[in-house]
């Protein structure tokens, strides 16, 4: 299933830049690294699951930080 959101990613993860339109913010820094980082965490999680199987949740905490960096908004 991960693999399969790289897809979009590619389309979106090099856009995340435009976050910081508005202003150096921490909204900003939390959007633009948990997207870029989301490959990195898909890659870790697929090395990681045969000795470790709850590290397939890792690439959830991407999409946990993206939905709450609007809460750090002031």
């Amino acid at each position: 299933m991960w693999l399969i959101l790289l897809v979009p990613w590619m389309l979106v993860g090099p856009l995340s830049g435009m976050a910081f339109d508005g202003g150096a913010t921490a909204e900003a820094y939390v959007f633009f690294w948990s997207t870029i980082t989301y490959p990195v965490s898909v890659a870790l999680a697929a090395l990681f699951r045969k000795w470790h199987p709850y590290a397939v949740i890792l690439p959830f905490l991407n999409f946990a930080a993206c939905c709450a960096s609007p809460l750090l908004h002031k």
